[in-house]
């Protein structure tokens, strides 16, 4: 039968959300079924409180909208190269 896999590369904060939630729509249609998800997420610093999927299950695991927004900010430190943030560069 026909199957269907969703590939994403590069996406930036919240495209990761809106992606997840387009396959979960998708999955609800009457289309074949889901055989596999690939996503390559970048930028998380970029991600927003508003836009985010599983806001319940952080604020389950004791994560608010506060400390969501630091731990995006502080995300690409360990990449970064501004600042001497620690990247390879860096």
């Amino acid at each position: 039968g026909r199957r269907r896999v969703a590939v994403a590369k590069h996406l930036c904060g919240a495209a990761t959300d809106f992606a997840l939630r387009a396959v979960a729509d998708a999955e609800n249609g009457d289309g074949p079924a889901m055989s596999g998800v690939m996503i390559a997420t970048c930028c998380h610093h970029r991600c927003s409180w508003g836009a985010y999927v599983a806001r319940e299950f952080l604020r389950e695991a004791g994560v608010d909208e506060d400390s969501f927004r630091l731990l995006t900010a502080i995300s690409s430190w360990a990449t970064s190269t501004v600042a001497g943030g620690g990247g390879a560069g860096g």
